[in-house]
């Protein structure tokens, strides 16, 4: 991996999630804006897998899989955790 080639990309999603991460930690108690943040974030980031793997010519069916189980994953444990 050639960190300089992708470090806006990576720069990009590492500032979109301290946003996200920011909003969620200040929304108080509204159940319905941590579905939103906990489906946003994932949704994101298989979304921005995607497009980076297409346009590396390495995307696959196995890939897009894959993080689409991670994304369900964090989903899932976003999701539990924003109702604790």
């Amino acid at each position: 991996m050639n960190l300089r080639k992708h470090i806006i990309e990576y720069s990009f999603i590492a500032i979109y999630f301290g946003i996200l991460i920011y909003f969620f930690q200040n929304l108080g108690d509204s159940f319905f804006s941590k579905i939103i943040f906990a489906g946003a974030l994932p949704l994101f980031y298989l979304l921005w897998s995607v497009v980076h793997h297409y346009f590396e010519d390495r995307l696959t069916l196995h890939i897009f899989l894959e993080y689409l189980s991670i994304s369900l994953f964090v989903f899932i444990i976003l999701l539990t955790a924003s109702t604790l």
